[in-house]
């Protein structure tokens, strides 16, 4: 669940406020569930209902997905082993992910299609992005997988070079802001120089 500030809320309007919170429920569930559906549609008509006021819809803040050594955060689909997807079958949720590739990386990969990050993260679908996580494996631009509530939170990449390991510290430095842990991330901030 994402966590809200003072600061976001005050700068999201009812409407938009409505889609982030559908799209987050939405996007915990097997896409084809019957809830999944009716998110979806509920989502659709709440932005139509938007266009027809003539209202903008919210660009993505990038500073919110962004890591040091220039990596990036995408959330997706999370990958299972065979066993995990075996003791989850029975469930509608689909469990989810974040991945973080190299920025670089992501801006050459959503081309043609988008013309910036921003219009990327303001439309995408975990569907459109099937085969990033391979691909940027492939070009050795991706740097871990978190997947949050499994027993094995965290997937790395092969050969993880400095950038990689600050991107790495910088996710762990927010969780620990999360946890209320403040003291903890501005440590780990001060021993690695983020």
């Amino acid at each position: 669940m994402e966590r809200w500030t003072i600061k976001d809320l005050n700068n999201i309007s009812d409407i938009g406020f409505a889609i982030r919170i559908l799209n987050e429920r939405r996007t915990k569930l097997n896409p084809f569930s019957p809830l999944a559906s009716k998110l979806s549609n509920a989502v659709a008509t709440l932005e139509k209902l938007r266009n027809e006021k003539g209202m903008d819809a919210e660009k993505p803040d990038l500073r919110d997905n962004t890591l040091a050594g220039g990596y990036i955060l995408v959330s997706t689909y999370a990958t299972l082993s065979d066993e995990e997807a075996k003791a989850l079958r029975d469930t509608d949720e689909t469990p989810t992910a974040v991945i973080a590739v190299k920025k670089d990386f992501l801006e050459e990969w959503i081309k043609p299609e988008y013309v910036s990050l921003e219009d990327f993260f303001g439309d995408y679908t975990y569907d459109t992005i099937e085969g990033l996580m391979g691909e940027a494996i492939l070009h050795g631009a991706f740097a871990f997988e978190y997947r949050d509530g499994l027993d094995d939170p965290f997937i790395f990449g092969y050969g993880l070079d400095e950038n990689a390991m600050l991107a790495y510290t910088d996710f762990l430095s927010g969780k620990l802001q999360e946890n209320g842990l403040e003291e903890a991330s501005k440590y780990l901030d001060c021993l690695l120089s983020l």
